[in-house]
């Protein structure tokens, strides 16, 4: 065993039988666990906010949106063929992995003496559910062809107007000449955003093809998914490059720039507390350490007096130290991936979904962020180390055997 290291551990050994060396060690290891925790489950947390407010904007406007070209910025805009290069070819472009038609159709939805305005989106059997599954409380999204005349409503929309699944409700349509259906609701969702609960239905886009007198090849507009958040701006640029001259382009990232802000803002509050965090931790280490050394100021005089060099009586310490180190952030990420694993299977933190968009604090797992933050912790206390090692050069050997 190496000698350094061998000295180091009796001198934490015989140091944690006594009781101020005890006290000592165990504020070392505490403080650089509860670091880590704090570290750890924000970034878990700020990254489970991220996947479900994006998973939720994307269910309801993919990655990419692609319209006929108009000036009005109503929901009901000029239909677009699907007889078109970008329908046709999007699996030839590298960065798009899925693309959807849709329309949009505004209305009133009336039940008895109530009456609530709702904006119908138009889906049929290519519609991706993979973002939108965890949205759906009862039955199906309407996107088979058997089920023309069934919608799916929010849970708010459905507690405002007193409606559950299999109640008949009529839908009018303004427009020359009125139309009205008679619909029935085949299933509720909740996304738990005002945004889209509060004007959104979905139906199967053969209605609104009837509505308006538009052909089976005609349609609102695609949204398009790429294989990868961070694969969005290169999908962008390709389906660009390959739609029509007489189309529109747009984001769900620039449509709903307000909730990405947001987004943003919460990245910017935890890389504050990342550095509020890591500073204390590195402040207790310099502490911890400097008392070690202090309380071993005779030791440090006889080594130096048979002859130890700075570098030999240092790594010592550094061992000492790193022991210290080690066992907090062992203790502190097991207890961190032990919350997070009680939160995320079963949602122990409750939210208001009003406030929060979500039920329950959500969490994810983010193995680079626990590596970023442990390595950063590394660092930062090995630095740190420099500080109150370096007490070692400036000890007198005499004074330092007389030190009481």
């Amino acid at each position: 065993m190496n000698l350094y290291r061998w000295i180091a551990q009796r001198l934490q050994q015989r140091g944690e039988k006594r009781f101020f060396g005890g006290i000592v060690s165990r504020i070392a290891i505490f403080s650089i666990a509860i670091g880590l925790v704090v570290m750890v489950l924000s970034f878990a947390v700020l990254r489970g906010y991220e996947q479900v407010i994006q998973q939720k904007i994307f269910s309801f406007a993919g990655h990419i949106q692609v319209s006929q070209y108009n000036t009005n910025n109503s929901y009901e805009g000029l239909p677009i063929s699907k007889n078109t290069y970008l329908f046709k070819h999007h699996s030839k472009l590298s960065a798009v992995r899925h693309l959807h038609v849709y329309a949009h159709k505004a209305g009133i939805l009336k039940v008895g003496n109530e009456v609530s305005g709702v904006v119908l989106k138009g889906i049929d059997r290519d519609y991706d559910t993979t973002f939108f599954a965890p949205n759906v409380l009862e039955g199906s999204l309407p996107y088979r062809d058997t089920a023309q005349t069934s919608v799916m409503i929010s849970q708010k929309i459905a507690k405002k107007m007193q409606l559950k699944r299999n109640d008949t409700i009529l839908m009018f349509f303004i427009q020359n000449p009125p139309k009205f259906r008679k619909l029935v609701v085949g299933g509720i969702y909740e996304t738990g955003m005002e945004e889209f609960d509060e004007k959104f239905a979905f139906c199967h886009i053969s209605l609104i093809q009837q509505l308006n007198r538009w052909g089976d090849t005609l349609v609102g507009g695609y949204e398009i998914f790429a294989h990868r958040f961070e694969k969005i701006p290169e999908a962008y640029q390709q389906v660009y490059e390959n739609m029509d001259y007489d189309m529109q382009i747009d984001s769900a990232e620039r449509r709903y720039l307000g909730l990405f802000d947001w987004l943003l803002l919460l990245n910017t509050n935890v890389s504050i507390i990342l550095i509020l965090i890591l500073s204390v931790a590195a402040f207790n280490m310099l502490s911890i350490l400097l008392v070690l050394i202090m309380e071993r100021t005779q030791m440090i005089g006889v080594l130096k007096a048979i002859g130890a060099t700075y570098w030999q009586i240092s790594v010592i310490f550094i061992y000492q130290g790193y022991g210290l180190l080690l066992k907090g952030m062992l203790w502190g990420n097991l207890v961190a991936i032990f919350l997070v694993v009680l939160q995320y299977y079963f949602k122990l933190i409750p939210l208001d979904p009003e406030n929060y968009y979500v039920n329950a604090v959500p969490v994810a797992w983010d193995f680079f962020s626990i590596l970023y933050v442990n390595l950063l912790t590394l660092l930062l206390t090995t630095l740190v180390m420099i500080v109150p090692i370096s007490v070692v050069a400036f000890t007198r050997p005499i004074r330092a055997i007389r030190f009481d």
